[in-house]
Formats: C-alpha cells, sequence, structure tokens
C-alpha cells in the first residue's frame, strides 16, 4: 500500500493505493433449497464434476441458491449441468436457468444451458454478489441475458 498525491493547479488530492488479490474460480460454500426438494445440494459445489444434485422429478422447477460466505466482484460463471446418462434427467440437464443476485434482485444470465458433463463458462457484467440461483426452467425455448 503506498500514498500518492494527485496536483492539478490549486487542487490536491490524495489517493491511496490498495493492492487487490486476484483470486481465480472462487466455489460456493453454501446452499439454500427453499424447496427442501433437492438430493444432495452440497454436491452441487463440492468441486466435483462426477457427483451433482438434482430435483426430485416432479419439482424441476424449485431453485437451489448457492451462497458464499461474502460477496465478490465476478465477471462469470462457470457450471455443469449434465443428465450423468439418466434418461429421466435428460430435460432438467438442457434447461438450466442460472440467475445471480446483485443490486438488490436477481438477474438471468442464461437460460437453456446444455454443457455435456463439461464445464460451460457465462460471462456476466461485473458484479459484486453473494449468491448465485439455479432453477430448472419449465418455459422459453430461446437463451435470454439480463
Amino acid at each position: 500500500m503506498r500514498d500518492i498525491t494527485i496536483v492539478e493547479g490549486a487542487n490536491e488530492l490524495n489517493v491511496q493505493l490498495v493492492p487487490i488479490a486476484l483470486v481465480g474460480w472462487v466455489l460456493p460454500t453454501g446452499h439454500i433449497d427453499p424447496s427442501g426438494r433437492w438430493y444432495n445440494p452440497e454436491d452441487a459445489y463440492d468441486g466435483n464434476i462426477n457427483t451433482d444434485a438434482n430435483p426430485s422429478s416432479s419439482y424441476y422447477n424449485q431453485p437451489l441458491e448457492l451462497t458464499l460466505d461474502s460477496p465478490i466482484y465476478c465477471n462469470k460463471v462457470k457450471i455443469c449441468a449434465d443428465s450423468y446418462g439418466r434418461e429421466h434427467f435428460d430435460y432438467c440437464a438442457a434447461n438450466v436457468k442460472v440467475e445471480v443476485y446483485y443490486d438488490g434482485a436477481y438477474h438471468t444470465i442464461q437460460s437453456l444451458v446444455h454443457t455435456l458433463h463439461t464445464f460451460f463458462k457465462l460471462p456476466l457484467q461485473v458484479a459484486k454478489s453473494p449468491s448465485l440461483a439455479f432453477t430448472v426452467s419449465e418455459g422459453s425455448n430461446t437463451p435470454s441475458s439480463g
């Protein structure tokens, strides 16, 4: 950390430069399952592509909110939504809606993502966000961004 002084004419402005740590990908640290209908919700953020969380078959449209210990600034999220070869989850994996909470509201950043057991990066405007919400939508067939 160091101080610099900017002088413009008769005006003087003191500025302090503070280093910002660049962190790579950050895993969620918790979840909220409002419906209580998700199986193994902790597996949604355990960092292992071979484990999964899934909603009860008749509750595909229920959200699973992934939370962080504290809000972060980010410009993209990375997800893997897949049916893992289970036919009854094909619809679920192909109809994921990703929302990010910032500025006091949820914003849809992508709908209808199918990543086939690989991670998919979704860009978003730089936002300070404490949580992400993943839902399986039954609506539009058109991807949207927000």
